[in-house]
Protein backbone atom coordinates (compact mmCIF):
# COMPACT_ATOMS: atom_id res chain seq x y z
CA UNK A 1 0.00 0.00 0.00
CA UNK A 2 1.41 3.41 -1.02
CA UNK A 3 2.29 5.61 1.93
CA UNK A 4 1.92 8.86 -0.04
CA UNK A 5 -1.07 9.54 -2.33
CA UNK A 6 -0.55 12.45 -4.75
CA UNK A 7 -3.92 13.91 -5.79
CA UNK A 8 -3.61 16.09 -8.90
CA UNK A 9 -5.23 17.09 -12.18
CA UNK A 10 -4.23 15.16 -15.29
CA UNK A 11 -3.46 18.47 -17.04
CA UNK A 12 -0.66 19.06 -14.50
CA UNK A 13 1.19 15.83 -15.34
CA UNK A 14 4.50 17.50 -16.30
CA UNK A 15 4.48 19.72 -13.22
CA UNK A 16 3.61 16.84 -10.89
CA UNK A 17 6.33 14.63 -12.37
CA UNK A 18 8.98 17.23 -11.49
CA UNK A 19 7.48 17.74 -8.05
CA UNK A 20 7.40 14.01 -7.25
CA UNK A 21 11.00 13.70 -8.48
CA UNK A 22 11.96 16.49 -6.05
CA UNK A 23 10.42 14.46 -3.21
CA UNK A 24 12.33 11.34 -4.28
CA UNK A 25 15.78 12.73 -4.95
CA UNK A 26 15.59 15.69 -2.60
CA UNK A 27 13.83 14.18 0.42
CA UNK A 28 14.61 10.50 -0.10
CA UNK A 29 11.09 9.04 -0.55
CA UNK A 30 11.19 5.64 -2.25
CA UNK A 31 9.13 5.38 -5.52
CA UNK A 32 7.28 2.33 -4.16
CA UNK A 33 5.91 4.53 -1.35
CA UNK A 34 4.24 6.96 -3.77
CA UNK A 35 0.96 6.60 -5.71
CA UNK A 36 0.59 9.13 -8.52
CA UNK A 37 -1.87 8.12 -11.25
CA UNK A 38 -0.07 10.04 -14.06
CA UNK A 39 3.40 8.60 -13.56
CA UNK A 40 4.63 5.25 -14.93
CA UNK A 41 5.39 2.76 -12.17
CA UNK A 42 3.41 4.80 -9.62
CA UNK A 43 0.01 4.79 -11.30
CA UNK A 44 -2.60 2.36 -12.63
CA UNK A 45 -1.24 -1.10 -13.56
CA UNK A 46 -2.22 -2.48 -16.96
CA UNK A 47 -5.55 -4.31 -16.84
CA UNK A 48 -6.74 -2.62 -13.64
CA UNK A 49 -9.96 -0.60 -13.45
CA UNK A 50 -9.01 3.09 -13.14
CA UNK A 51 -11.65 4.14 -10.61
CA UNK A 52 -11.52 0.99 -8.49
CA UNK A 53 -7.71 1.09 -8.28
CA UNK A 54 -7.71 4.71 -7.15
CA UNK A 55 -10.38 3.92 -4.55
CA UNK A 56 -8.22 1.09 -3.21
CA UNK A 57 -5.17 3.38 -3.01
CA UNK A 58 -7.20 5.94 -1.05
CA UNK A 59 -8.10 3.54 1.73
CA UNK A 60 -5.18 4.14 4.11
CA UNK A 61 -2.24 6.21 2.87
CA UNK A 62 -0.25 7.95 5.58
CA UNK A 63 -0.66 11.28 3.78
CA UNK A 64 -2.60 12.70 0.84
CA UNK A 65 -0.74 15.46 -1.00
CA UNK A 66 -3.22 17.75 -2.77
CA UNK A 67 -1.63 19.63 -5.68
CA UNK A 68 -4.11 22.52 -5.78
CA UNK A 69 -3.88 24.14 -9.20
CA UNK A 70 -6.53 25.89 -11.34
CA UNK A 71 -6.95 22.59 -13.24
CA UNK A 72 -7.41 20.74 -9.91
CA UNK A 73 -10.40 22.91 -8.98
CA UNK A 74 -11.94 22.29 -12.42
CA UNK A 75 -11.66 18.50 -12.08
CA UNK A 76 -14.63 16.65 -10.64
CA UNK A 77 -12.40 13.63 -10.05
CA UNK A 78 -10.05 15.72 -7.91
CA UNK A 79 -13.02 17.00 -5.89
CA UNK A 80 -14.06 13.38 -5.37
CA UNK A 81 -10.59 12.52 -4.04
CA UNK A 82 -10.77 15.43 -1.59
CA UNK A 83 -14.23 14.28 -0.48
CA UNK A 84 -13.04 10.70 -0.01
CA UNK A 85 -10.02 11.86 2.03
CA UNK A 86 -12.29 13.91 4.26
CA UNK A 87 -14.82 11.08 4.67
CA UNK A 88 -12.04 8.61 5.62
CA UNK A 89 -10.39 11.17 7.96
CA UNK A 90 -7.11 10.88 6.07
CA UNK A 91 -4.37 13.44 6.80
CA UNK A 92 -4.07 15.86 3.88
CA UNK A 93 -1.34 18.34 2.92
CA UNK A 94 -2.46 21.05 0.45
CA UNK A 95 0.17 22.35 -1.98
CA UNK A 96 -0.81 25.67 -3.56
CA UNK A 97 0.17 26.03 -7.21
CA UNK A 98 0.32 29.65 -8.48
CA UNK A 99 -1.90 31.55 -9.05
CA UNK A 100 -3.88 29.67 -6.35
CA UNK A 101 -3.60 31.47 -3.01
CA UNK A 102 -4.57 30.73 0.60
CA UNK A 103 -7.92 32.46 0.14
CA UNK A 104 -8.86 29.92 -2.54
CA UNK A 105 -8.72 27.04 -0.04
CA UNK A 106 -12.31 26.59 1.12
CA UNK A 107 -14.83 23.94 2.03
CA UNK A 108 -13.45 20.91 3.89
CA UNK A 109 -9.91 22.22 3.31
CA UNK A 110 -10.52 25.55 5.02
CA UNK A 111 -8.11 26.07 7.90
CA UNK A 112 -5.65 23.41 6.74
CA UNK A 113 -1.98 24.35 6.76
CA UNK A 114 -0.80 24.64 3.17
CA UNK A 115 2.52 25.02 1.42
CA UNK A 116 3.06 27.30 -1.58
CA UNK A 117 4.87 25.52 -4.36
CA UNK A 118 6.92 28.62 -5.26
CA UNK A 119 7.89 29.43 -1.65
CA UNK A 120 11.40 28.19 -0.70
CA UNK A 121 10.70 28.16 3.04
CA UNK A 122 7.38 26.33 2.62
CA UNK A 123 9.13 23.65 0.58
CA UNK A 124 11.63 23.32 3.43
CA UNK A 125 8.73 22.83 5.85
CA UNK A 126 7.24 20.20 3.51
CA UNK A 127 10.55 18.31 3.52
CA UNK A 128 10.70 18.33 7.32
CA UNK A 129 7.04 17.32 7.68
CA UNK A 130 7.38 14.42 5.25
CA UNK A 131 10.58 13.20 6.88
CA UNK A 132 8.91 13.20 10.29
CA UNK A 133 5.60 11.67 9.19
CA UNK A 134 7.10 8.94 7.03
CA UNK A 135 10.02 8.40 9.44
CA UNK A 136 12.58 9.01 6.72
CA UNK A 137 16.15 10.02 7.52
CA UNK A 138 16.46 13.19 5.43
CA UNK A 139 19.22 13.58 2.90
CA UNK A 140 21.96 16.13 3.45
CA UNK A 141 20.64 19.69 3.57
CA UNK A 142 23.02 20.85 0.84
CA UNK A 143 21.72 18.10 -1.46
CA UNK A 144 18.09 19.06 -0.75
CA UNK A 145 18.74 22.75 -1.34
CA UNK A 146 20.39 22.08 -4.70
CA UNK A 147 17.44 19.95 -5.87
CA UNK A 148 14.94 22.44 -4.46
CA UNK A 149 16.52 25.43 -6.19
CA UNK A 150 16.73 23.54 -9.48
CA UNK A 151 13.02 22.74 -9.20
CA UNK A 152 12.12 26.38 -8.46
CA UNK A 153 14.14 27.50 -11.49
CA UNK A 154 12.08 25.16 -13.69
CA UNK A 155 8.77 26.13 -12.12
CA UNK A 156 7.85 29.16 -14.32
CA UNK A 157 8.17 27.06 -17.49
CA UNK A 158 6.24 24.20 -15.89
CA UNK A 159 3.44 26.56 -14.90
CA UNK A 160 3.24 28.16 -18.34
CA UNK A 161 3.14 24.68 -19.90
CA UNK A 162 0.26 23.63 -17.66
CA UNK A 163 -1.59 26.86 -18.48
CA UNK A 164 -1.01 26.23 -22.17
CA UNK A 165 -2.49 22.74 -21.88
CA UNK A 166 -5.52 24.13 -20.07
CA UNK A 167 -6.02 26.80 -22.72
CA UNK A 168 -5.64 24.23 -25.50
CA UNK A 169 -8.19 21.96 -23.82
CA UNK A 170 -10.57 24.88 -23.44
CA UNK A 171 -10.08 25.75 -27.11
CA UNK A 172 -10.82 22.15 -28.11
CA UNK A 173 -13.89 22.15 -25.89
CA UNK A 174 -15.06 25.45 -27.36
CA UNK A 175 -14.48 24.10 -30.86
CA UNK A 176 -16.49 20.98 -30.07
CA UNK A 177 -19.31 23.02 -28.60
CA UNK A 178 -19.42 25.37 -31.54
CA UNK A 179 -18.98 22.51 -33.99
CA UNK A 180 -21.50 20.59 -36.02
CA UNK A 181 -24.23 18.38 -34.55
CA UNK A 182 -25.96 16.16 -37.10
CA UNK A 183 -27.57 13.57 -34.82
CA UNK A 184 -29.07 13.24 -31.36
CA UNK A 185 -26.39 10.67 -30.48
CA UNK A 186 -27.76 8.47 -27.66
CA UNK A 187 -30.27 11.05 -26.39
CA UNK A 188 -34.05 10.97 -26.78
CA UNK A 189 -36.98 13.21 -25.95
CA UNK A 190 -39.91 11.86 -23.94
CA UNK A 191 -42.60 14.25 -22.78
CA UNK A 192 -40.85 17.46 -21.63
CA UNK A 193 -37.47 15.94 -20.74
CA UNK A 194 -34.42 14.50 -22.47
CA UNK A 195 -32.98 11.14 -21.45
CA UNK A 196 -29.99 8.96 -22.27
CA UNK A 197 -31.29 6.02 -24.28
CA UNK A 198 -29.93 2.59 -23.42
CA UNK A 199 -31.85 1.00 -26.30
CA UNK A 200 -34.46 2.06 -28.85
CA UNK A 201 -36.30 -0.63 -30.82
CA UNK A 202 -38.87 0.00 -33.55
CA UNK A 203 -40.60 -3.37 -34.18
CA UNK A 204 -43.23 -1.77 -36.41
CA UNK A 205 -44.23 1.58 -37.86
CA UNK A 206 -46.65 2.19 -35.01
CA UNK A 207 -44.76 0.78 -32.00
CA UNK A 208 -41.57 1.76 -30.20
CA UNK A 209 -39.74 0.07 -27.32
CA UNK A 210 -37.41 2.14 -25.13
CA UNK A 211 -34.86 1.35 -22.46
CA UNK A 212 -33.66 4.30 -20.37
CA UNK A 213 -31.08 4.41 -17.58
CA UNK A 214 -32.21 7.14 -15.18
CA UNK A 215 -29.43 9.46 -14.00
CA UNK A 216 -31.02 11.35 -11.10
CA UNK A 217 -33.88 11.47 -8.62
CA UNK A 218 -35.51 14.14 -10.78
CA UNK A 219 -35.54 11.80 -13.77
CA UNK A 220 -36.93 9.01 -11.58
CA UNK A 221 -39.78 11.25 -10.45
CA UNK A 222 -40.55 12.45 -13.99
CA UNK A 223 -40.64 8.89 -15.35
CA UNK A 224 -42.78 7.72 -12.45
CA UNK A 225 -45.42 10.30 -13.39
CA UNK A 226 -45.59 8.80 -16.88
CA UNK A 227 -46.66 5.36 -15.67
CA UNK A 228 -50.10 4.49 -17.13
CA UNK A 229 -52.88 3.97 -14.58
CA UNK A 230 -53.87 0.41 -13.70
CA UNK A 231 -57.14 0.94 -15.50
CA UNK A 232 -57.24 3.27 -18.48
CA UNK A 233 -55.03 4.48 -21.28
CA UNK A 234 -51.57 5.90 -20.93
CA UNK A 235 -50.60 9.53 -21.39
CA UNK A 236 -49.96 11.01 -24.86
CA UNK A 237 -46.59 12.77 -24.91
CA UNK A 238 -43.97 14.05 -27.32
CA UNK A 239 -41.21 11.74 -28.49
CA UNK A 240 -38.11 12.14 -30.66
CA UNK A 241 -35.04 10.05 -31.37
CA UNK A 242 -32.52 10.64 -34.16
CA UNK A 243 -34.67 11.69 -37.19
CA UNK A 244 -37.99 10.28 -35.98
CA UNK A 245 -40.58 11.74 -33.67
CA UNK A 246 -44.18 12.66 -33.02
CA UNK A 247 -46.98 12.15 -30.53
CA UNK A 248 -46.91 8.78 -28.75
CA UNK A 249 -49.04 7.03 -26.16
CA UNK A 250 -47.28 5.32 -23.27
CA UNK A 251 -48.80 1.85 -23.14
CA UNK A 252 -46.56 0.38 -20.43
CA UNK A 253 -43.70 1.67 -18.29
CA UNK A 254 -41.76 -0.45 -15.82
CA UNK A 255 -38.49 -0.15 -13.92
CA UNK A 256 -35.85 -2.62 -12.76
CA UNK A 257 -32.80 -2.04 -10.60
CA UNK A 258 -29.72 -3.18 -12.51
CA UNK A 259 -26.13 -2.73 -11.41
CA UNK A 260 -27.06 -0.03 -8.93
CA UNK A 261 -29.01 1.94 -11.55
CA UNK A 262 -32.67 1.88 -12.48
CA UNK A 263 -33.51 0.66 -15.98
CA UNK A 264 -36.84 1.92 -17.31
CA UNK A 265 -38.59 0.02 -20.10
CA UNK A 266 -41.40 1.70 -22.04
CA UNK A 267 -43.71 0.48 -24.80
CA UNK A 268 -45.05 3.32 -26.96
CA UNK A 269 -47.63 3.60 -29.72
CA UNK A 270 -47.52 6.32 -32.35
CA UNK A 271 -50.66 8.47 -32.30
CA UNK A 272 -52.22 9.03 -35.71
CA UNK A 273 -52.81 12.63 -36.79
CA UNK A 274 -56.26 13.83 -35.83
CA UNK A 275 -58.74 15.17 -38.35
CA UNK A 276 -58.25 18.60 -36.83
CA UNK A 277 -54.74 18.51 -38.30
CA UNK A 278 -56.15 18.51 -41.83
CA UNK A 279 -55.02 22.14 -42.14
CA UNK A 280 -51.61 20.74 -43.00
CA UNK A 281 -52.80 20.09 -46.55
CA UNK A 282 -54.77 23.31 -46.99
CA UNK A 283 -53.93 26.29 -49.17
CA UNK A 284 -54.36 29.57 -47.31
CA UNK A 285 -54.64 33.03 -48.84
CA UNK A 286 -52.69 32.08 -51.95
CA UNK A 287 -50.07 30.05 -50.06
CA UNK A 288 -49.92 26.37 -50.99
CA UNK A 289 -49.68 23.71 -48.29
CA UNK A 290 -46.02 23.20 -49.16
CA UNK A 291 -45.32 26.93 -48.85
CA UNK A 292 -47.06 27.04 -45.46
CA UNK A 293 -45.00 24.05 -44.35
CA UNK A 294 -41.81 25.82 -45.41
CA UNK A 295 -42.81 28.88 -43.38
CA UNK A 296 -43.55 26.64 -40.40
CA UNK A 297 -40.16 24.93 -40.65
CA UNK A 298 -38.50 28.32 -40.90
CA UNK A 299 -40.13 29.47 -37.69
CA UNK A 300 -39.29 26.32 -35.75
CA UNK A 301 -35.66 26.30 -36.84
CA UNK A 302 -34.50 29.88 -37.49
CA UNK A 303 -37.46 32.05 -36.36
CA UNK A 304 -38.32 33.20 -39.89
CA UNK A 305 -41.05 34.34 -39.90
CA UNK A 306 -41.10 35.25 -36.20
CA UNK A 307 -44.37 34.86 -34.28
CA UNK A 308 -46.52 37.99 -33.85
CA UNK A 309 -45.34 40.25 -31.04
CA UNK A 310 -48.86 40.36 -29.63
CA UNK A 311 -50.35 37.21 -28.17
CA UNK A 312 -53.49 37.99 -30.15
CA UNK A 313 -53.10 37.36 -33.84
CA UNK A 314 -53.79 40.28 -36.11
CA UNK A 315 -56.99 40.45 -38.12
CA UNK A 316 -57.66 39.45 -41.71
CA UNK A 317 -55.04 37.92 -43.95
CA UNK A 318 -52.35 37.64 -41.28
CA UNK A 319 -54.75 35.77 -38.95
CA UNK A 320 -55.29 32.95 -41.43
CA UNK A 321 -51.66 32.71 -42.48
CA UNK A 322 -50.44 32.79 -38.87
CA UNK A 323 -53.01 30.16 -37.88
CA UNK A 324 -51.84 27.95 -40.72
CA UNK A 325 -48.18 28.36 -39.70
CA UNK A 326 -48.70 28.03 -35.96
CA UNK A 327 -51.59 25.55 -36.00
CA UNK A 328 -55.30 26.00 -35.53
CA UNK A 329 -56.46 26.39 -31.95
CA UNK A 330 -57.30 22.71 -31.56
CA UNK A 331 -53.98 21.47 -32.95
CA UNK A 332 -52.22 19.19 -30.46
CA UNK A 333 -48.78 20.60 -31.30
CA UNK A 334 -48.10 24.24 -32.13
CA UNK A 335 -45.38 26.03 -34.08
CA UNK A 336 -45.61 29.24 -32.09
CA UNK A 337 -41.89 29.73 -31.37
CA UNK A 338 -38.38 29.02 -32.58
CA UNK A 339 -37.77 25.83 -30.61
CA UNK A 340 -34.07 25.69 -31.46
CA UNK A 341 -33.40 29.11 -29.89
CA UNK A 342 -35.66 28.29 -26.94
CA UNK A 343 -33.80 25.07 -26.09
CA UNK A 344 -30.38 26.70 -26.60
CA UNK A 345 -31.31 29.38 -24.06
CA UNK A 346 -32.74 26.84 -21.60
CA UNK A 347 -29.57 24.73 -21.61
CA UNK A 348 -27.04 27.51 -22.22
CA UNK A 349 -24.72 26.22 -19.46
CA UNK A 350 -24.20 22.97 -21.39
CA UNK A 351 -23.98 24.12 -25.03
CA UNK A 352 -23.08 20.74 -26.52
CA UNK A 353 -26.13 19.12 -24.92
CA UNK A 354 -28.22 22.13 -25.90
CA UNK A 355 -27.43 21.41 -29.55
CA UNK A 356 -28.50 17.77 -29.15
CA UNK A 357 -31.64 18.72 -27.26
CA UNK A 358 -32.50 21.54 -29.67
CA UNK A 359 -32.23 19.10 -32.54
CA UNK A 360 -34.50 16.59 -30.79
CA UNK A 361 -37.13 19.23 -30.04
CA UNK A 362 -37.02 20.40 -33.66
CA UNK A 363 -37.42 16.83 -34.95
CA UNK A 364 -40.44 16.35 -32.69
CA UNK A 365 -42.17 19.56 -33.76
CA UNK A 366 -41.40 19.11 -37.47
CA UNK A 367 -42.86 15.62 -37.42
CA UNK A 368 -45.72 16.16 -34.95
CA UNK A 369 -47.06 19.18 -36.86
CA UNK A 370 -46.98 17.27 -40.13
CA UNK A 371 -44.54 19.78 -41.56
CA UNK A 372 -42.49 16.97 -43.09
CA UNK A 373 -42.89 13.24 -43.41
CA UNK A 374 -39.16 12.49 -43.45
CA UNK A 375 -36.14 14.39 -42.19
CA UNK A 376 -33.34 14.01 -44.70
CA UNK A 377 -30.85 16.29 -42.96
CA UNK A 378 -30.80 18.45 -39.86
CA UNK A 379 -27.47 19.96 -38.85
CA UNK A 380 -27.04 22.51 -36.05
CA UNK A 381 -23.79 24.45 -35.94
CA UNK A 382 -21.38 25.97 -35.86
CA UNK A 383 -22.12 28.75 -33.36
CA UNK A 384 -20.52 32.05 -34.27
CA UNK A 385 -21.09 34.70 -31.66
CA UNK A 386 -24.85 34.69 -31.12
CA UNK A 387 -25.62 33.01 -34.43
CA UNK A 388 -26.29 29.29 -34.81
CA UNK A 389 -26.17 27.94 -38.34
CA UNK A 390 -28.99 25.56 -39.28
CA UNK A 391 -29.08 23.35 -42.35
CA UNK A 392 -32.23 21.35 -42.99
CA UNK A 393 -33.82 19.19 -45.67
CA UNK A 394 -37.20 17.59 -45.10
CA UNK A 395 -39.50 15.69 -47.43
CA UNK A 396 -43.19 16.52 -47.51
CA UNK A 397 -45.87 13.79 -47.65
CA UNK A 398 -46.59 12.36 -51.10
CA UNK A 399 -49.98 13.65 -52.32
CA UNK A 400 -50.31 11.72 -55.57
CA UNK A 401 -48.85 8.69 -57.23
CA UNK A 402 -47.29 10.66 -60.08
CA UNK A 403 -46.27 13.74 -58.07
CA UNK A 404 -42.83 13.83 -56.51
CA UNK A 405 -43.03 15.04 -52.89
CA UNK A 406 -41.74 18.54 -52.21
CA UNK A 407 -38.44 18.86 -50.33
CA UNK A 408 -38.15 21.80 -47.93
CA UNK A 409 -34.66 23.23 -47.54
CA UNK A 410 -33.33 25.74 -45.03
CA UNK A 411 -29.73 26.99 -44.88
CA UNK A 412 -29.75 29.98 -42.55
CA UNK A 413 -28.69 31.37 -39.17
CA UNK A 414 -30.75 31.25 -35.99
CA UNK A 415 -30.30 34.32 -33.78
CA UNK A 416 -29.62 33.20 -30.20
CA UNK A 417 -29.40 36.71 -28.77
Amino acid sequence: MARLFVSHAAKDEALVEEFVELLQVGVGIHPDDVFCSSLPGMGIPTGKDFVEHIKSKLQSPELVLLVLSPAFFESQFCHNEVGASWALSLPVYPILVPPISYSDVRGVLAGKQAAKLDDKEKLNDLRDDLSELLKITPLRTSHWERKRDRFLAKLPNLLSGAAGKTQAAEARSSSAISGLVTSSDHWLKLDERFYEAHKVHRPSKQTISLEIHSRSAEEEAALELLRPPHHGRGKVVGFAYQNDGGQVRIDTLSSTSQGGRNLWVAELSMVEEQSSQAFMDMSVQGHSADEIAELRAGRLLVNKPPPPKSSRRSAGHDTLVESAICGWNDAAVQADECVVASIMRKFEKTPELALRFGRLEAVYRLKATGTVQSILELALGPITGKKLHVKFRGQRPRRGGNVEPEVITIDDDCDLG
